[in-house]
């Protein structure tokens, strides 16, 4: 229903607005229900439910108002997430949505991803342009701010910049670097499968975050465990 996943779209723009996108969302990590939303199962379902996960599995990081660009990112998993699971249709809040127990095969949806990928690589490209850009700019700057931080603010405040400039751009490029080698992984036939315990990785979860290189059974089990495993 087109109606139906427009309203839904316009609640997870608002929704992501007011609980996700402020640098310092009141009760991050505590903000998100498991239910009473299609949108709030989907967030859970795409570990875009705090700031802690989109730095965990979609390399955003914390500590910065999301620009409207990672907004769309974040809205646009979530309704692939609610399309794909059919999430949006006969939902209450006496009946909220269930992710499915068993895993799709990715190859229904392969064409699909692969254009997600391209898509994200160009706008990760398009995302480190602009922050070379800027770094290069704030350098220039410091070569005529005082050099010594501690007693003059404008140092300080470039320092701030400097060294959050430089954290986003790393997250970028890590972030193109998983792109791409998804991209390798469905040349060579293998994408799709998790790298942890072997089993298809659902369509679901790769429509979300077409990257992922494990289910999110095993995910959430070495989230659980302090490693990161994507």
């Amino acid at each position: 229903d087109l109606r139906g996943m427009s309203t839904v779209r316009r609640h997870a723009e608002e929704l992501i607005g007011q609980r996700l996108a402020p640098a310092e969302p009141l009760n991050d990590g505590r903000q998100t229900p498991y239910r009473g939303h299609p949108v709030f199962v989907a967030q859970h379902a795409t570990a875009t439910c705090c700031r802690t996960c989109l730095a965990r599995w979609h390399n955003i990081p914390a500590g910065h108002a999301l620009t409207d660009a990672e907004r769309d990112y974040v809205v646009e998993a979530i309704c692939r997430w609610i399309t794909t699971q059919g999430a949006a249709a006969d939902h209450s809040p006496r009946q909220p949505a269930q992710a499915p127990t068993t895993a799709a095969s990715p190859d229904t949806h392969v064409d699909e991803i692969h254009r997600l990928l391209t898509d994200d690589r160009q706008r990760t490209l398009e995302r480190i342009t602009a922050l070379d850009r800027d770094f290069t700019s704030i350098v220039e700057a410091s070569t005529f701010a005082n050099a010594d931080d501690e007693h003059d603010p404008e140092g300080s405040t470039i320092a701030f910049e400097r060294s959050q400039t430089s954290a986003l751009l790393a997250s970028a490029r890590q972030c193109l670097a998983e792109v791409d080698a998804a991209l390798e992984r469905i040349s060579g036939g293998d994408y799709g499968r998790c790298e942890r315990c072997g089993e298809p990785i659902s369509s679901g979860r790769l429509l979300a975050r077409p990257a992922a290189r494990t289910c999110i059974s095993c995910a959430s089990r070495t989230g659980r465990s302090g490693r990161r495993l994507r």
